[in-house]
């Protein structure tokens, strides 16, 4: 078995619609501005060629090995972690 810290530590994923990147103990994800589980004409509409800026979407950043619970966002106090 190897060691988890030996392990690759990045990993993108998809939650609740959120595009995510997990690194090193921290995880950003960026927040789409809808509704999951909401999937009417008017609201995908928002996000159809020329009218969604992916670069726009708000980013949420979690320090995992200090708050596993992900309810302290410090996108704000780490702003270089959730460059593009």
């Amino acid at each position: 078995m190897i060691p988890m810290r030996a392990r690759d530590t990045r990993n993108s994923i998809s939650r609740f619609g959120k595009p995510s990147h997990v690194q090193d103990g921290w995880i950003a994800c960026w927040r789409l501005d809808r509704i999951p589980w909401k999937i009417d004409p008017q609201t995908l509409a928002q996000f159809a060629p020329g009218k969604w800026d992916p670069n726009k979407d708000k980013c949420e950043l979690y320090n995992l090995e200090e708050d596993f619970s992900q309810a302290d966002d410090v996108a704000d106090k780490y702003p270089i972690r959730c460059a593009n």
